[in-house]
């Protein structure tokens, strides 16, 4: 995908592409003739919408970080336009990353899967 955020690919790769990575909320909003490259995309994972906010808390006698989750606005506003752009998708996948790994969260809170190196991600 050509934008300042993403990577390029020739006309011919993007036509291979099958499964995209979205980790980041802006690549959301890329343009409809960056996105018609793909057009033989079939699945799609977004991992934007839930976030991990670390902060320590302000009780005594505690040293250690609490994780909250919570939702990106961003990638509410922008998955079902993006995702209209793919005739071809018959996968998706909306949640997000664990920052201890390769870790999913999904929207039922006990949905976990690893994710595969190999596939291709939209990131900055």
């Amino acid at each position: 995908i050509a934008s300042r955020n993403s990577i390029f690919f020739l006309p011919d790769v993007s036509a291979e592409i099958r499964t995209l990575h979205v980790r980041h909320s802006q690549n959301l909003r890329e343009s409809s003739e960056n996105l018609k490259q793909f057009e033989n995309v079939d699945d799609i994972y977004v991992f934007s919408l839930i976030e991990e906010l670390e902060h320590q808390p302000a009780q005594h006698g505690r040293n250690r970080n609490v994780t909250n989750l919570h939702l990106d606005v961003e990638t509410i506003e922008n998955f079902i336009p993006f995702i209209s752009h793919f005739p071809k998708l018959s996968v998706c996948f909306l949640g997000g990353l664990s920052s201890d790994s390769d870790l999913t969260y999904s929207l039922d809170g006990d949905q976990r899967f690893d994710v595969p190196d190999h596939q291709v991600q939209i990131a900055k």
